[in-house]
């Protein structure tokens, strides 16, 4: 589901979001980003010509997905 988005979000590319991802998880990729995409958890704007643009509220999104990710890969191996 996608959260409503406002003219006062500040629209990231895909380069962007990696670069504020990358601050908190070392192993984050691209294609990461577009995996979790392609699974329905992040649903980014597009431009016209299809370049996704991520706003904070998707960049949040994001960080606690992949804090949770690691969060339970953590708990798990400690089972």
């Amino acid at each position: 589901m996608a959260l409503p988005r406002t003219a006062s979000d500040t629209l990231m590319s895909i380069g962007e979001v990696l670069t504020h991802l990358r601050e908190e998880f070392t192993d984050i990729t691209i294609s990461k980003i577009r995996f979790l995409e392609s699974h329905g958890l992040v649903s980014p704007a597009r431009t016209a010509s299809g370049y996704r643009k991520f706003s904070r509220v998707d960049l949040e999104r994001l960080r606690y997905i992949l804090r949770d990710r690691k969060s339970t890969r953590l708990n798990s191996s400690h089972v």
